[in-house]
């Protein structure tokens, strides 16, 4: 379930889970249990990492097996 944000007049921001058909609805504060809205901010997800990093990476492996002048590993097609 998402984390969203909430502002209470009297107390500020909080965060509290709730399902997402439920985000827009108020919510009660947890401090003073008074009435709190839902405040939209960005949201950054990330699940892999950025394109640059990886072909930094392969960048790295290709400079490191050509400085140690191990063999690059090459695989067959198995045809019929």
């Amino acid at each position: 379930m998402p984390l969203y944000e909430f502002e209470c007049r009297s107390c500020g921001f909080f965060e509290h889970v709730r399902e997402r058909r439920d985000a827009g609805r108020p919510l009660a504060c947890p401090t003073c249990d008074g009435p709190a809205r839902r405040v939209y901010s960005s949201v950054s997800v990330r699940t892999t990492p950025p394109p640059h990093r990886k072909a930094a990476e392969d960048s790295r492996d290709r400079i490191r097996r050509a400085r140690t002048g191990e063999p690059r590993l090459v695989r067959r097609r198995r045809g019929p």
